[in-house]
């Protein structure tokens, strides 16, 4: 193959070791110049995005661990309720007359009302039965109800109690007691009352002749026996 001179000349020059090593170099500075003008912008954006990101998630981690913590609290003080509930529904309604208690309770009420608790009677009262489901007897398993026996059922038993409080004969007082019957946490229902006042002896308490009557109810549960 006939080469002409000038081309053989310039293949010449190409193929030795210096234009190699020149070639080389050019081939490097191009290269770094695309690094610093193309890429590296883009992964610099690309670290910006990842940090960014990472954040994001960080931030979610952390409120969700908040609300599970709140979920926690939360489940926390409802099994707190749950175990307290039995122990409020007895001061309620308790399972027995606690005619003991009832006494202290009355006497509390009356002197956080600035009286004096003067006398209380109980007696047992008129029952209220606790219906089954549906208004009718539950049928023991395997046996017949016979007609017109109720099975036996939890029975809310009444007690009524009258009782005497002396003191001061302005209505406020007497209101306070009301207020403090109601708010007991015991059930009590006020029924009548009636007033009577009195001249107060020589050294005595002012009010000490004046004496409210009040009839309430108040109840327990009596459990049927299984």
């Amino acid at each position: 193959m006939n080469i002409p001179a000038p081309f053989r000349k310039l293949l010449t020059v190409l193929m030795t070791t210096q234009f190699r090593y020149v070639l080389i170099g050019v081939v490097f500075i191009v290269a770094l110049l695309g690094y610093v003008g193309l890429l590296r912008p883009q992964i610099a954006t690309v670290r910006r995005v990842g940090i960014l990101a990472l954040q994001s998630e960080t931030e979610e981690l952390k409120n969700r661990q908040a609300y599970l913590k709140q979920v926690e609290e939360m489940v926390a003080a409802y099994r707190t309720v749950i175990s307290q509930r039995p122990v409020n529904t007895e001061q309620i309604l308790p399972l027995e007359p606690q005619v003991g208690r009832l006494y202290l309770t009355l006497q509390a009420l009356a002197e956080d009302s600035g009286m004096t608790l003067e006398s209380v009677a109980v007696t047992k009262g008129t029952s209220l039965a606790t219906p089954t489901a549906g208004g009718t007897a539950a049928r023991r398993p395997g046996t017949e109800a016979q007609a017109g026996v109720r099975s036996s059922t939890d029975t809310v038993q009444v007690l009524d109690v009258s009782l005497s409080v002396s003191g001061p004969s302005d209505y406020e007082s007497f209101k306070t007691l009301l207020q403090n019957l109601e708010r007991s946490q015991r059930l009590f229902d006020a029924l009548s009352f009636s007033f009577q006042g009195g001249a107060t002896a020589p050294g005595t308490q002012p009010g000490a002749g004046n004496v409210f009557s009040i009839e309430v109810k108040t109840y327990y549960l009596e459990q049927a026996t299984k």
